[in-house]
């Protein structure tokens, strides 16, 4: 790659086919679209710096700081402001240190630049521009990204143009897979293959990752590993929580269409429901959850159905005599039924709390 050094990046001056109509476009556009395609670029070659000739601290560490500085310029793209760009800056100096350590900074430049353009250090368009050459593709993603919006770039998939996904298959014969099913780096793999397909994990979550002191991210990667899960599974909770709420409202929709007797026994389920579901939502939120609460409102949780599925004729799973009583008592049999209607996303609930509460021993 040739080009002109800026600060610690790499602007490359050579213009490639399609460039003209590519910077036009990059032109009109915030400063948040340009760091989104940059972004993408990052994601485009962060399979080549997952393979590696060998498995080493250095190289695992490079793959590590790679992805934390392009979840860092995606999260400030799509999260923008002062606690965004010092995460950028912070992910930055790391990648660096980390590129320059593996002697592989190519891999890394348009982790870099995003990250660079993220923390304020370079122009966004600029950093497009340099990000998307790096692949030498730049004629085909100029024709397939100009145009598109900013949700489109940040959470839509990202186009692999033919020639670049012969080359990272050729690259991984022979080389060692730094990002397996299993292990300290697991995730990373994960947060890459959502990212690529247009379904990326929760921005609030990437945000929270991202900003994770620098000692955690320069610690032992188990310890790191960890910390990242307990994030990952308390955001799965959350948004477990906001699917079992939408469809409670939908619930509580249905029951104001009904009579005097079944709106009352829907309205008696939804609050058996929500107790517990506001008792989950309050440790997601605190900043010391305590593990016996979050399994208790999962008992509870579990408790309900369990009765529910007593008054359909069912039997009870875990003990739930308790609420067999309390259901009696506010319809039956109907308030069951309108249980039931929740049962899958109560379960969903119940597992992901049951998850949590074990990562916070």
């Amino acid at each position: 790659m040739t080009g002109n050094a800026q600060a610690e990046f790499i602007i490359d001056d050579a213009a490639p086919p399609g460039e003209a109509e590519f910077r036009a476009w990059l032109s009109g556009v915030p400063g948040s679209v340009a760091l989104a395609v940059a972004y993408r670029a990052g994601l485009r070659l962060f399979p080549v710096a997952a393979r590696a000739d060998e498995r080493s601290p250095v190289t695992e560490r490079l793959v590590l700081m790679i992805g934390r500085a392009l979840m860092a310029a995606g999260t400030a793209a799509k999260r923008p402001g002062p606690k965004a760009r010092s995460a950028a800056e912070r992910a930055l100096r790391a990648a660096v240190a980390a590129a320059e350590a593996a002697e592989a900074r190519v891999f890394a430049d348009p982790a870099l630049l995003s990250a660079a353009a993220a923390a304020g250090r370079i122009d966004p368009t600029e950093a497009a521009l340099s990000a998307v050459r790096v692949d030498d593709d730049a004629h085909e993603i100029a024709r397939a990204e100009a145009g598109l919006d900013f949700d489109a770039l940040i959470a839509g998939p990202v186009i692999f143009p033919p020639e670049l996904a012969h080359g990272i298959a050729d690259w991984a014969v022979d080389r060692v897979d730094l990002l397996p099913p299993t292990g300290h780096l697991a995730f990373w793999a994960d947060w890459h293959a959502r990212a690529v397909e247009g379904r990326p994990m929760s921005w609030a979550m990437q945000a929270e990752i991202v900003d994770l002191p620098d000692d955690v991210w320069d610690g032992e990667l188990k310890v790191l590993a960890m910390r990242i899960e307990r994030i990952r599974v308390r955001h799965e909770l959350i948004g477990r929580l906001a699917a079992l709420d939408r469809r409670i409202a939908g619930a509580g929709a249905e029951a104001e269409e009904q009579d005097g007797e079944s709106a009352a026994a829907g309205f008696a389920a939804i609050r058996l429901i929500r107790g517990p579901m506001e008792d989950l939502r309050n440790q997601t939120v605190s900043p010391k959850p305590q593990p016996f609460l979050v399994q208790k409102a999962g008992k509870t949780l579990a408790a309900v159905l369990s009765a529910s599925a007593k008054w359909l004729g069912r039997s009870m799973d875990v003990d739930g005599k308790d609420y067999v009583r309390v259901i009696g008592k506010s319809g039956g049999v109907a308030t069951a039924t309108w249980i039931a209607r929740v049962e899958p996303q109560v379960r969903a609930v119940i597992r992901a709390a049951d998850d949590w509460q074990r990562l916070l021993h």
